[in-house]
């Protein structure tokens, strides 16, 4: 079986989403984090140092925001309750992916 990897891109509904690994990821605001989405710039980083099922669920996590924006949800949306959909959702696609639902384990 081989290993999960980290696209570079990925189609999102309003277009492309540059992936980036970075290494001591930090948020636009200075505190340390595992993943950031900058809608400007559509490009989603996430700290180098990760891998496996956390790499896996920060991507997806951070991809929930990408949704979010891309449909103008988020502004119907807390910060707490935006991060509560993306950690919920995230959570539910590794493992939906894990029991093969997307074609493969």
């Amino acid at each position: 079986m081989s290993a999960w990897m980290l696209p570079s891109k990925v189609e999102g509904v309003a277009g492309p989403i540059w992936v980036r690994p970075v290494g001591n990821l930090k948020h636009p605001d200075g505190t340390r984090c595992l993943g950031t989405w900058m809608d400007d710039t559509r490009i989603l980083r996430v700290d180098s140092a990760l891998i496996g099922e956390q790499l896996e669920r920060v991507l997806y996590h951070e991809l929930v925001h990408c949704a979010l924006d891309d449909t103008g949800s988020h502004a119907l949306l807390s910060e707490a309750v935006t991060e509560c959909i993306c950690d919920g959702v995230a959570t539910a696609m590794l493992r939906y992916r894990k029991s093969g639902v997307f074609g493969g384990k």
